[in-house]
């Protein structure tokens, strides 16, 4: 099974633990109400923040993808170009992915799902009007942590 987008089910939210998707240290966790999911693989996708801006620059959209219970933390820039009121081609630059020693995966195929479901959750959650979605890590982006 691929990825696909989906609200998150009352069974489903009750059996993750929230506490642990949080945006930064001290914020309230995050409590989602859909998600990038592919069950298959016991992994799943959910936005922790949106851009923003602070003082000095453009913030990141903040994901979490969770694999095997594993948090693996990314943030990234999304772009996009095409004619009209929406992008029909989409680009993800990730500049940040911090992964769990104890998930004891290779960073190549934590990256690959990772790109996969970034491509599948599209813009918001929606692929219907994207014809292309790219997903490109910046240099040095990915780090292991324990």
């Amino acid at each position: 099974m691929a990825f696909v987008n989906e609200l998150i089910s009352e069974a489903d939210k009750a059996r993750i633990d929230w506490s642990q998707f949080k945006w930064w240290e001290y914020s309230p966790p995050h409590r989602p109400w859909m998600w990038t999911i592919d069950r298959d693989r016991d992994a799943f996708l959910i936005r922790l923040a949106p851009p923003g801006y602070d003082d000095t620059h453009t913030r990141p959209e903040v994901f979490a993808l969770v694999l095997h219970g594993h948090v693996v933390r990314l943030e990234g820039y999304a772009s996009g170009s095409g004619p009209g009121k929406f992008w029909d081609h989409m680009k993800w630059r990730i500049v940040k992915v911090v992964i769990p020693t104890a998930l004891g995966q290779p960073q190549g195929d934590v990256l690959h799902l990772i790109e996969e479901a970034l491509k599948a959750h599209g813009d918001l959650f929606d692929t219907s009007h994207l014809k292309q979605v790219d997903v490109e890590f910046a240099a040095g982006s990915a780090s292991w942590h324990s």
